[in-house]
């Protein structure tokens, strides 16, 4: 842990405060300690099955166990991440980030942001085939799945200036929206496109977690259980940035089959 300890900050300080707690806290167990096999062992039992490739599986750092949340230092190179930024500056179709399930105005305050979904109109006007592709190939290497492995959404590029947030919020769709779609989205990849020295943590309350963006780093964790319903343990946010942040955002997803009427 201590050779990452300038990008992560583990703060194994929560506490259960009685009739306060919420329920989920006191019905699933949080577990911040274990080995990455086991991790690996128990997400295949309860999320999805992920099976890194050997070349990868060495670099990956185990900052929680259950949920799990896993951090792949230097997975891409600087330049790499600067010609992604360079994509999104430059497709025009920079906008104020949505949120899913909350109304035009709700997701103002809740997320500040501006961003890019990285559309194949995008991926063929700039150009960026290539870069597109390292995306959906790192999340194979991660054994998460890519192209042809299960259902992805279009990579989206955020961007935080000063003062821009997302407030805490789960990735995963809540259980109605599930069931009408019949879609859930099974893990997120972050992948930090540049250094942030001055806020923009990404932080997991409940987990005590705070993980500080350097450019090329990875992260990913998975916000639904294999039923499909929201493991809410992975909410998250994204503090108000100080320095300039800008991310790409990937999430893998699967059906999830409507039910009988």
């Amino acid at each position: 842990m201590a050779r990452v300890w300038l990008a992560v900050q583990v703060r194994f300080a929560f506490s259960l405060r009685g009739p306060e707690t919420a329920w989920w806290r006191r019905e699933i167990q949080i577990q911040p300690e274990g080995s990455l096999k086991e991790t690996l062992a128990g997400l295949a039992k309860t999320h999805i099955s992920v099976r890194p490739s050997p070349d990868i599986e060495d670099q990956l750092i185990l900052l929680h166990a259950d949920p799990a949340v896993l951090l792949i230092p230097n997975l891409w190179r600087r330049e790499a991440c600067e010609q992604l930024i360079a994509v999104a500056r430059g497709s025009g179709a920079m906008r104020q980030s949505h949120a899913t399930g909350v109304s035009d105005a709700e997701a103002q305050a809740l997320r500040t942001s501006g961003s890019v979904v990285i559309t194949p109109d995008i991926t063929r006007r700039f150009g960026a085939e290539r870069l597109v592709r390292k995306l959906f190939r790192d999340l194979a290497v991660l054994g998460v799945g890519g192209p042809q492995s299960g259902y992805g959404e279009f990579p989206q590029v955020v961007r935080y200036e000063r003062g821009q947030h997302f407030a805490e919020h789960q990735d995963a769709f809540n259980w109605e929206q599930v069931q009408q779609d019949g879609y859930q989205r099974q893990a997120t990849f972050l992948l930090y496109l540049n250094d942030v020295e001055k806020g923009g943590a990404t932080r997991f309350p409940e987990l005590g977690i705070d993980v500080q963006p350097r450019c090329g780093q990875g992260l990913l964790f998975f916000p639904a259980f294999k039923d499909g319903r929201q493991d809410v343990r992975t909410a998250h946010s994204a503090e108000a940035a100080v320095d300039e942040k800008w991310i790409v955002q990937v999430w893998k997803g699967k059906l999830v089959p409507s039910p009988r009427r």
